[in-house]
């Protein structure tokens, strides 16, 4: 009986650690996502900024700059917040993955005991029953 607990709880312990690995690889995706989106935003920033500056020399009525600069800065900053909570995630995730582990490595760690213990068992059996078959009748023991 204690056997199959055991075995079911290691069963248990690896699909969490199958599931940890499955969230640690979308959090790792979301961040690398996240760094490529404010990356793109950082890149459009200077790009339109440059031409704006190009066509300011230009012309002097680019008044629809500043409320575009202000939406691209915006968007930069969101996609830096949107990058630290995705790296948070991710750390998060790799914690939960390291605990899920260590729970299965005990878990192993326990049948392991386990097994030890019974065979241990058997072996004190089996040395009871080779020292009860070369016991003398009516001797004594040393």
């Amino acid at each position: 009986m204690a056997r199959d607990k055991l075995d079911m709880l290691l069963r248990l312990r690896r699909l969490a650690v199958q599931d940890r690995m499955r969230e640690l690889a979308l959090a790792l995706r979301t961040e690398d996502e996240a760094g490529r989106t404010k990356a793109a935003c950082a890149q459009t920033l200077v790009q339109e900024t440059a031409q704006a500056r190009s066509l300011a020399e230009r012309d002097a009525a680019l008044a629809g700059f500043v409320p575009w600069r202000a939406r691209a800065t915006q968007a930069v900053l969101d996609a830096d917040a949107q990058l630290t909570a995705a790296g948070e995630a991710s750390r998060t995730a790799q914690a939960m993955l390291g605990e899920a582990r260590g729970a299965v490595r005990a878990m192993e760690l326990a049948i392991e005991r386990r097994n030890e213990a019974a065979e241990l068992g058997v072996q004190r059996s089996a040395q009871h029953a080779l020292d009860d078959a070369t016991r003398r009748p009516g001797g004594t023991h040393r």
